[in-house]
């Protein structure tokens, strides 16, 4: 066998082909060649500065439409000759990238510093026919100009430039034109470079640009102006109705500050994200970013700038697998975080109005998110028959009320709309009860008490027949009510109600003439006729689905009544035979109902309607005549 020595050989690069990518490959919106030359002008200023810092840097921007031009100028370090051959011909040499070398471990300077790929300026090919650059170097004799029409081909040659800087030249292409709009080009300034240090002018007017943000003040006279400060420029910016304003300031190994606000924006789904507009060294790399906050962070947005988060070779997105990604966004969660607990500590009433807002993503990403849930589930808050709690204060309350080396109980109910009724049964037996009908809650309290199990229990009231609420009768009292419980079935059934049975226990409050208690197949039942009406099912599983709904509906309902009730006790001695007292065990029934008005569907809602409006009539009709209603009257009627 015979072996081939390996063929030596470099690679070939299309130059052309490579300014024609990176022009109109790289980024993705024509402008942002704006943004990149404003970059290049602030950091030729800041490298002057190094040897000048009090020199008062400048960036100008002037259109002229007559000649489709566009002019950046500055008062930055300039270029000579070798400059101009070394980072303006040599396509991802940067001249700010060797300075951040250089000044790395000297200071702050390096940290104003933007630039770092050396192609940034290639850009302006995007939208130009040819670059033009004047410059002149701090210290140099003359200047040079550069020209370039995105070829291989450029030219270099003294320039009679009198000022010390740089001027670039853009002419731009007919298709580009409106970006010489003097409103188009505020715009961008604003867009790409508001936090830019020094002021850039349009056309001679301006600043355009901010040039510092709240967290660029050293100092501030009071806190009070701080957060006054901080409270207008994010109403300044962004169209919400702010919650709470959260300032960031992130120090250590990666650095970070900023704006975060909670926002009254609502929030369509627990997919949606948290966003900030990212700023790296004072430059937009990218608006309404829904990466870098904490993903359970979803009602909250802002302005995140740092000299630390590493920007792709466009600008346009920074790079997740950089450590300073990491530790940037865990730092963002401790802010929100801590501010949470702060505002329930020391503002709980706008603590409280956050929760109401936001209690879905606040209690799903607790739910969902494991280091979210063991940061703020002490501080989240619940509605309970005592008022707004949060669920460590529920727990400290109700450890109070157990017997010493016992579980402590956690009683909720899972229907919201069940409020009334068991707020009642709660405060007769001095119990604190949650009322966990909101989405995530009733799955965040079994979750918090899997986390503490042998600490606390969930008592669930609204499913539960539990002899500490509902006290059972002597076998003479089950008899003594046997025959109330099976007239109440008949007639409930005659009427129309779904069926359901009828029990008779003990319960205070004694004016609660009976409650309705939720059983696991009937909750199945109205949460599979929820799902029912909410989706979109092919004909074939609807028609299983509603017939497993026909199914659940054979189950009974159970409603408990209440033997210390005097109406229940009067129940007891009447004649059910009675039209009159007929009615009065219907209405029973239905006051159970409007109690539980989760329960009370469209066609219960007409029922009890029709039986107040039947009752209202028989007792104006003749109420003493049916009070004395033998039933030999009534055979009578049929022999006559």
């Amino acid at each position: 066998m015979t072996s081939t020595a390996p063929e030596r050989f470099k690679m070939e690069t299309n130059f052309e082909g490579l300014i024609k990518l990176l022009a109109e490959h790289l980024y993705s919106e024509p402008d942002v060649f704006v943004r990149e030359l404003v970059q290049n002008a602030s950091d030729s200023i800041v490298r002057r500065r190094r040897a000048e810092p009090d020199l008062a840097g400048r960036i100008e921007i002037k259109a002229d439409p007559s000649t489709r031009t566009l002019r950046f100028r500055d008062n930055g370090l300039g270029m000579d000759r070798r400059d101009i051959r070394e980072f303006l011909s040599v396509i991802g040499s940067s001249g700010t990238g060797t300075t951040r070398r250089e000044l790395t471990g000297q200071g702050g300077a390096a940290l104003e510093l933007i630039g770092q790929f050396g192609i940034g300026m290639r850009s302006a090919f995007v939208v130009a026919e040819r670059v033009v650059v004047r410059t002149r170097k701090v210290g140099e004799p003359r200047g040079f100009a550069w020209h370039n029409s995105g070829s291989v081909d450029c030219e270099l040659y003294a320039d009679a430039k009198e000022e010390v800087g740089t001027e670039i030249i853009v002419s731009v292409a007919p298709n580009y034109a409106f970006l010489l709009e003097e409103s188009r080009l505020r715009e961008v300034v604003v867009r790409y470079c508001e936090f830019i240090q020094f002021p850039v002018s349009v056309n001679g007017r301006g600043p355009v640009n901010a040039v510092e943000a709240p967290w660029h003040r050293a100092a501030w006279p009071s806190d009070e102006a701080r957060a006054a400060g901080y409270e207008d420029f994010l109403n300044r910016r962004y169209p919400d109705l702010i919650l709470d304003v959260i300032p960031v300031e992130v120090s250590g190994e990666y650095e970070a500050r900023g704006a975060l606000f909670i926002s009254d924006r609502s929030l369509p789904d627990i997919n949606t994200a948290g966003t900030v507009d990212i700023y790296v060294r004072r430059m937009l790399i990218r608006a309404g970013d829904d990466s870098l906050l904490p993903p359970w962070a979803k009602f909250v947005r802002g302005v995140i700038d740092t000299p630390d988060l590493c920007p792709t070779a466009a600008r346009e997105q920074v790079q997740r697998t950089h450590p300073s990604f990491a530790h940037i966004q865990r730092r963002l969660g401790d802010c929100i975080v801590e501010r949470l607990a702060y505002l329930a500590e020391f503002e709980p009433a706008k603590f409280e109005r956050i929760n109401r807002w936001h209690h879905y993503h606040l209690k799903g990403m607790a739910f969902h998110h494991e280091e979210f849930f063991e940061r703020v589930v002490d501080l989240l808050l619940f509605e309970t028959n005592r008022g707004m709690m949060s669920l460590a204060r529920y727990v400290a309350e109700a450890a109070a009320r157990t017997t010493e080396g016992r579980e402590t109980p956690l009683y909720y109910f899972a229907y919201r709309g069940a409020a009334t009724q068991f707020y009642r049964l709660a405060e007769a037996r001095d119990l604190l009860v949650i009322n966990a009908g909101y989405t995530f809650e009733e799955e965040l309290l079994r979750k918090y008490a899997g986390r503490h199990a042998g600490r606390v229990r969930l008592e669930r009231l609204d499913a539960t027949d539990d002899p500490g609420l509902f006290g059972r009768l002597s076998e003479s009292e089950q008899e003594q009510f046997r025959q109330l419980e099976l007239d109440m079935e008949g007639h409930l059934l005659r009427s129309g109600a779904e069926e359901v049975r009828v029990q008779v226990r003990r319960f205070e409050p004694e004016d609660l003439p009976a409650v309705i208690i939720e059983t696991a197949e009937s909750e199945a039942e109205r949460k599979l006729e929820s799902r029912l009406t909410a989706l979109a099912l092919t004909d074939a599983f609807d028609d299983l689905a509603r017939e497993a709904l026909e199914q659940s509906r054979r189950r009974p309902r159970r409603l408990s009544l209440n033997a210390s009730n005097p109406l229940v006790l009067r129940l007891l001695a009447e004649d059910r035979r009675n039209p009159l007292v007929r009615e009065v065990m219907l209405g029973v029934y239905h006051s159970a109902l409007l109690y539980s008005h989760n329960l009370l569907t469209p066609s219960n809602a007409e029922a009890v309607h029709g039986h107040l409006v039947r009752l209202c009539s028989m007792s104006l009709a003749d109420g003493e005549a049916l009070l004395r209603y033998r039933p030999e009257d009534e055979e009578l009627d049929l022999v006559g």
